[in-house]
């Protein structure tokens, strides 16, 4: 990865400017150059590729699954899947390298509970599963239990089982992006540089970073997480994104620990909450409960009322499997994106004349191929055109020169 520094080019002039080196920033530039090899591509990262990744994904693994509660995200899922195999193809590995479905995704819920969350509706979720024939298996409460032994359920809990979702390995997918970035010729890195400022000119725009002055003459893509405040500040408009870091725990596993499957929990004591479970084979003494909060985030602020629910919570549905007593918090944190009205927001800042694109979301790896592949048409057919497959799932408005695509 040192071969992809900043001293690999002295070239400061580049077709496509990628601000931000996640996994969506990685991703679009080999799309980008797959469909266009003669493209000059930059990726900007003020971190490190790796340290950055390393915060918005903690686990090695992070969940895919085909099961939402619009069918038009179930519909981009699909090709999503394609995407990833596609991925595994290109960086010559075999099937379920990057995304595994052995296993499975589980929902779990309390049908108790209060029936929609901002996260998912169930009542839509099963309706999708049967109209578009996606073989999804309804569990019982007694099914459950015979099938998961290893959780503490009440009575009243009922699953969906859905055997082509399961999860990203994370980081077999950070070596064949690297790798494959490494193999093209017309993609740089450039670490630890950070966009200060910079001056749309008439046929080009000018960056300038903490290391020197850069061109883009063509397209520049903004892909903003913690530092969303500098770019709203950059150029005087509310991106209205909300980023927080969050806890990370650690509880110390019985020794009768079993697999988890993979899932998402939704919380019966506090709809807020969903919490969810990797199947893979602990190798370490301690597994990490990280809870992720769907609504309102602003009333969890304080640490000890993360502590306090996620207590709560293990003490209710793995007390067979950990110790409720023996645990620590991690000294590192998660991020978590959150949008008040979209998942995803693809976006050509305003007064630019399209010249600068921004993509924002929530921390969903299930649509990285996707929004990847949907930001180098942008660049590519300078909007989403009718030749898009992508062009009907978006609600375009036009206004000043501004396209807003919102997923």
């Amino acid at each position: 990865h040192g071969a992809l520094s900043v001293t690999r080019q002295k070239e400061t002039i580049f077709d496509v400017v990628i601000i931000g080196g996640n996994l969506i920033g990685l991703s679009t530039a080999i799309f980008l150059s797959l469909k266009q090899p003669n493209l000059r591509i930059v990726i900007l990262e003020k971190n490190t590729i790796n340290d950055y990744n390393n915060q918005l994904h903690i686990y090695s693994q992070e969940h895919f699954r085909q099961i939402f509660d619009k069918e038009y995200l179930v519909q981009l899922t699909n090709m999503s899947f394609t995407l990833w195999q596609q991925l595994e193809q290109m960086s010559n590995l075999s099937s379920e390298s990057i995304l595994n479905t052995n296993d499975g995704f589980l929902f779990l819920r309390n049908p108790n509970m209060i029936q929609s969350t901002i996260e998912d509706n169930w009542a839509s979720m099963k309706r999708i599963c049967e109209n578009l024939d996606m073989n999804c298996e309804y569990l019982n409460n007694t099914q459950l239990r015979i099938r998961y032994p290893m959780f503490t359920l009440i009575r009243e809990y009922e699953g969906i089982f859905h055997n082509q979702s399961g999860y990203i390995n994370i980081t077999t997918l950070m070596m064949s992006l690297l790798r494959l970035i490494d193999q093209s010729s017309n993609i740089t890195i450039r670490e630890h540089e950070e966009l200060l400022s910079l001056q749309l000119l008439q046929d080009h725009v000018k960056l300038i970073t903490n290391r020197g002055i850069l061109h883009s003459s063509q397209k520049v893509i903004l892909i903003p997480d913690s530092n969303v405040k500098n770019i709203s500040r950059l150029f005087n408009f509310d991106l209205n994104m909300r980023v927080l870091k969050l806890p990370i725990y650690y509880f110390r596993r019985l020794p009768n620990f079993v697999r988890l499957p993979n899932g998402i929990v939704m919380n019966d004591q506090n709809q807020q909450e969903n919490f969810s479970s990797f199947s893979i084979v602990s190798t370490s003494d301690y597994i990490i409960i990280k809870p992720t909060f769907i609504q309102n985030v602003s009333n969890f602020l304080i640490d000890s009322i993360y502590t306090e629910t996620v207590l709560n919570w293990v003490s209710h549905h793995l007390n067979t499997l950990v110790n409720v007593s023996d645990y620590y918090i991690d000294n590192r944190t998660y991020l978590v994106r959150s949008l008040p009205d979209n998942k995803f927001v693809l976006d050509y800042v305003p007064r630019t004349n399209k010249r600068i694109l921004m993509q924002v979301g929530e921390n969903e790896i299930t649509f990285v191929p996707v929004l990847a592949d949907i930001l180098s048409d942008m660049v590519l057919f300078d909007g989403m055109n009718t030749s898009s497959k992508y062009t009907k799932y978006f609600d375009i408005e036009f206004s000043n020169q501004t396209v807003a695509m919102n997923l």
